[in-house]
């Protein structure tokens, strides 16, 4: 049972560090917004949307983790804790946002998100155990056919009038939050884990060759197969999330468990510095060179790296270092 809970604690520091680099990648891939078939934004679309996983495999994370709160804190307990953790650093680093000119409010709509994810969790966690997996199961398939699967058919059709037939308890990014404490929960067995790995890279494809030859059609980025609430981020999203687990399950080096779970306590403190240091310094510094594909293989590593020497500095400081928990 230790060694499974402690397997456990791994695959989730480990995705929090995978999903904190993807942040950081595609946040370095600038050129990605600047549709322009002849210059670099082919790479780029391929780095964009084969890293688009993050954001939902974070909410999965979150599902993970918190969908069992009440075994274990009380529901006071648990808004506290998320707005000490979450919603005081937000509305700081906004507020320093502000203050040095730099526009984090497109990559902190993240947070928007996790806060109503946040609202939902107590009305799932406080189902009787013994129905919770049931229940949760039954609106994530629900959810995935009325508010993903039909949506995207009526959209890539061109027929937005078809019939649809709202569920509005998993919409957006909830269903998330409900697989992953679906995959947490569950032994997945290698023939489910090698469909959901086909239907992963179906989705990923989908996403890289949809957004391609759309944009070349439009002559401008379009976002029917890359958004976040739509079905191939889904399909590749699930995929990402049991294979890290399956990853996660399997290391048993003490060295690197060690290394995964120090870089997991920095993945917060590197999503809200990140984009200063790209904005300030990355991007001054590189120029005209911000184009080309080694600053955009290299960027993430020293970005993180700086991002976790301030982050250390911060919270070494008294009252401060209540920013970056």
């Amino acid at each position: 049972m230790e060694n499974r809970q402690k397997n456990r604690q791994i695959y989730i520091s480990l995705a929090r560090v995978l999903c904190a680099f993807a942040v950081v990648t595609i946040h370095a891939n600038d050129c990605f917004k600047e549709f322009n078939i002849e210059g670099c934004w082919g790479i780029a679309n391929a780095i964009e949307t084969g890293l688009f996983f993050a954001v939902p495999v974070f909410m999965m994370i979150t599902g993970a983790t918190l969908m069992d709160y009440s075994e274990r804190y009380s529901t006071k307990e648990y808004f506290i804790k998320r707005i000490q953790k979450t919603v005081i650093p937000y509305f700081v680093w906004c507020a320093i946002s502000v203050i040095l000119n730099v526009n984090t409010f497109l990559v902190y709509y993240f947070f928007i998100n996790l806060f109503g994810v946040y609202l939902c969790i107590p009305l799932f966690s406080f189902i009787r155990a013994e129905y919770k997996e049931k229940v949760i199961n039954y609106v994530v398939i629900i959810s995935a056919i009325f508010n993903y699967f039909i949506p995207f058919i009526y959209e890539i059709t061109k027929n937005p009038s078809g019939l649809t037939i709202p569920f509005d308890i998993a919409n957006g990014y909830l269903i998330y939050a409900l697989i992953g404490y679906l995959i947490s929960k569950r032994d997945i067995s290698l023939p489910i884990r090698l469909i959901s790995y086909v239907i992963s890279i179906v989705g990923f494809i989908l996403s890289i060759t949809g957004t391609y030859y759309g944009a070349i059609q439009a002559g401008e980025l379009i976002e029917t197969f890359r958004k976040y609430t739509n079905l191939p981020c889904l399909m590749a999203s699930v995929g990402v999330f049991i294979l890290i687990k399956e990853i996660g399950n399997k290391i048993n080096n003490e060295k690197a468990i060690h290394l995964i779970e120090w870089l997991s306590g920095y993945t917060f403190p590197i999503y809200l510095i990140h984009f200063f240091i790209i904005e300030l310094f990355m991007e001054e510094a590189f120029g005209e060179y911000v184009h080309l594909l080694t600053y955009k293989l290299t960027t993430p590593f020293f970005t993180i790296m700086i991002s976790i020497g301030i982050a250390w500095v911060i919270r070494k400081i008294p009252v401060i270092r209540r920013i970056l928990p």
